[in-house]
C-alpha cells in the first residue's frame, strides 16, 4: 500500500517536471533571455579579468626574475629610471 502510494507520488512529481521542462522551451520568455544573456555576459567578464590577473603575475615574476641579474638592472634603470 504504501509502496504503491510513493510511486504513484514519484510518477506525478516526473510528469510536473516534464511539463515544467515543456512549458519552459515553448514559452521562452524575453526576460529569461535577457537574465541568460546577463549571466553569460559576467561570466565572460569574469573569465578576462583572470586572465588578466593571470597575465599580471606572470609579468611580474618575468620582471623580478630579470631584474635580479645586475647587468640588466642597470639597462633598466637606464632605459626606465
Amino acid at each position: 500500500m504504501v509502496k504503491n502510494q510513493m510511486r504513484k507520488m514519484k510518477r506525478k512529481k516526473e510528469a510536473k517536471r516534464k511539463v515544467k521542462k515543456v512549458m519552459m522551451t515553448m514559452t521562452m520568455m524575453p526576460q529569461n533571455r535577457r537574465n541568460m544573456m546577463k549571466k553569460s555576459k559576467k561570466r565572460k567578464m569574469t573569465t578576462l579579468i583572470h586572465t588578466l590577473k593571470m597575465e599580471m603575475i606572470l609579468a611580474q615574476t618575468v620582471m623580478t626574475t630579470w631584474m635580479r641579474q645586475p647587468i640588466r638592472h642597470e639597462i633598466f634603470q637606464k632605459i626606465f629610471l
